[in-house]
């Protein structure tokens, strides 16, 4: 009997928890139903700058990987969490058998895309929810988490070395449904908004250069970070605020709208030469203007003369303009376009000194039309104190010691050890800076051609002091001299000798010093 009881007792208690199971998915069901799957995640939470959503960061370090003095970064691991508001997605827990947050697919919402890192040098500047989960809560605020490994730039001051501390960190950025209803989605993107080349569409490049990477004399190449702002007009895309609650603005996807996709860099090297904005958010204005930002890491050619390194000043940028200039009327605004440095970070060894950009037009003969190119170009100097400092004063110093070789007396014994020694310091040294020299085939810096000859110079002195004690003691120690009265005064008239071709090669190697310096003076800073 009590095991019939205990059988009656286990079959109600399953019943129980499938009826509970199949309530809780029939009201997970109705929530997605009602709430989740109503949202256009194509049209924002906010309608203007006055009705904005609130975007809170949590950053939660893991770990720091590494703080390169040389590079000027700073590497470490993260957990991020950002967290907005939605108001449509609110509900009453109590309506959904008390269901207060649920997991989402990123695709099915709307999530913030501009939110950037402006000092990161990886490519991953923005974070993308795209296929993550998001958490949405019944109070209508949604979170999204991920792990990031990041590269940012940081300035690193080492003068306090090794008892420095550095500072670096991370920077980071219905009236809607009516207006894209009247407006946005009536747009076909695959129909652009000029006819011919006589209504061709005005476009506006603004290039915010962020980082200097690298300036390579081997490979003739300039490594940058950019910040890179397109814009354009397109009269289909205007509306009046009025009429919409006040909105000036608004964020679509670049699938949605024409875009140009014929502008390229011609003188980059990388793969990606041509802008495309696939996958990119468009800020379209009410006055017609769209607008696409993006990040930019560029390794472009640029012929490196290094000739007066480490004085050098070496002039830089990119060439831009419509690759398809035959189907694509495209005209380049000079007036709007721009070349800023409002985020520059500085480098550690070049500095900008000048920034400029212009329009050129040129017309080729072979397609009998007009070519716009934009130039955008950089005036950049080499920060020479720390060359100098480590390379050059050594350098100096060595030639000086050079001299004394022919001040040490000739009876001490040390005149070629001290030659040998200044010889030796010269080829180890010159060794040790190989690494940090400009590589280049097509000329020869001043500076190199100066090591080179104090490096000759410092043989030569070898070669003198040798000379110099032969011609002594070969003959102050004749064996051939006799007991005579003028054995004395032959000992004491070679021996002057000696000295006076000390003092001779003295001065030719002292107005050699100073030719070869003047030489490389001259020649950098002319």
């Amino acid at each position: 009997m009590k095991a019939t009881f205990r059988v009656l007792e286990l079959v109600i208690l399953s019943s129980a928890l499938l009826l509970q199971g199949e309530v809780k998915g029939s009201n997970r069901s109705e929530l997605f139903k009602n709430v989740i799957n109503k949202v256009d995640p194509d049209i924002a939470p906010f309608e203007s700058a006055l009705t904005s959503t609130y975007v809170t960061i949590s950053l939660n370090i893991m770990s720091i990987a590494e703080v390169d003095e040389k590079q000027q970064t700073f590497s470490g691991a993260y957990w991020v969490t950002l967290g907005w508001s939605d108001s449509r997605l609110s509900w009453d827990p109590k309506m959904y058998g008390n269901i207060s947050s649920v997991q989402v697919k990123a695709e099915k919402l709307w999530y913030p895309t501009s939110v950037c890192m402006y000092n990161e040098i990886g490519n991953d500047k923005c974070f993308d929810a795209k296929d993550k989960q998001l958490t949405v809560y019944s109070y209508g605020n949604v979170f999204y988490t991920t792990y990031l490994d990041s590269v940012s730039q940081c300035k690193i001051d080492v003068t306090k070395y090794p008892f420095d501390t550095q500072f670096c960190g991370e920077v980071k950025g219905s009236n809607r449904s009516e207006l894209f209803k009247n407006v946005i989605n009536k747009v076909d993107p695959d129909i652009a908004p000029f006819e011919s080349a006589l209504t061709s569409t005005y476009v506006t490049i603004s290039l915010n250069i962020m980082s200097i990477a690298e300036v390579d004399e081997k490979q003739q190449t300039f490594s940058g970070a950019y910040l890179v702002t397109l814009g354009w007009g397109d009269s289909r895309l205007s509306w009046d605020p009025k009429m919409y609650g006040n909105i000036s603005s608004v964020q679509v996807k670049a699938e949605k709208l024409w875009y140009p996709t014929s502008v390229c860099m011609f003188n980059e090297i990388g793969n990606d030469k041509c802008f495309d904005a696939k996958d990119k958010q468009l800020t379209v204005y009410s006055y017609g203007n769209v607008f696409y930002t993006t990040y930019l890491d560029s390794v472009s050619q640029c012929k490196i003369d290094v000739t007066k390194y480490p004085f050098d000043t070496q002039f830089c940028g990119l060439a831009m303009g419509n690759n398809n200039f035959g189907t694509e009327f495209l005209t380049f605004n000079e007036e709007y376009s721009s070349f800023l440095l409002q985020y520059l970070q500085p480098n550690e060894v070049w500095e900008i000194k000048n920034h400029t950009y212009y329009v050129n037009n040129f017309f080729i003969s072979a397609l009998n039309s007009t070519q716009q190119q934009i130039y955008f170009f950089l005036q950049v100097d080499r920060k020479a104190f720390y060359v100098v400092v480590s390379t050059l004063l050594p350098v100096i110093i060595l030639s000086v010691l050079n001299l004394f070789c022919f001040v040490v007396p000739i009876e001490s014994g040390e005149k070629m050890g001290f030659a040998m020694a200044i010889f030796l310091t010269f080829a180890v040294f010159l060794t040790i800076i190989n690494d940090s020299m400009p590589k280049s085939s097509d000329v020869i810096p001043y500076f190199t051609i100066y090591l080179l000859t104090q490096l000759v110079i410092s043989g030569l002195v070898v070669v003198l002091e040798a000379f110099v004690l032969l011609v002594h003691f070969h003959f102050s120690t004749s064996k051939e001299e006799s007991d005579t009265d003028e054995k004395p005064r032959l000992k004491n008239k070679f021996r002057v000798t000696g000295v006076h071709l000390d003092i001779a090669f003295f001065l030719f190697v002292l107005l050699s010093n100073i030719f070869s310096f003047l030489y490389f003076l001259l020649n950098v800073i002319r």
